[in-house]
């Protein structure tokens, strides 16, 4: 998937309802495969269209995810 068309798919999603899933090794950023390990650039690159920083792009996944567990 590219990354624009990716970023466009995110900004439909409800914030509230986003979870970070793996793709990896099939998702590539910029032609570079990418791995679970490679977790924090989706965390960033969600912070950054949402407009949060790293803090409180964590603590609304987290939220999130709590939302379904609980």
């Amino acid at each position: 998937m590219k990354l624009a068309r990716g970023k466009k798919v995110i900004s439909w999603l409800p914030q509230d309802k986003v979870l970070l899933e793996t793709d990896g090794p099939f998702a590539k950023v910029e032609g570079k495969v990418l791995f679970p390990s490679d977790v924090k650039v989706v965390i960033d690159q969600l912070g950054t269209l949402w407009n949060l920083d790293l803090k409180n792009t964590l603590i609304t996944l987290r939220q999130n995810l709590v939302a379904i567990i609980v």
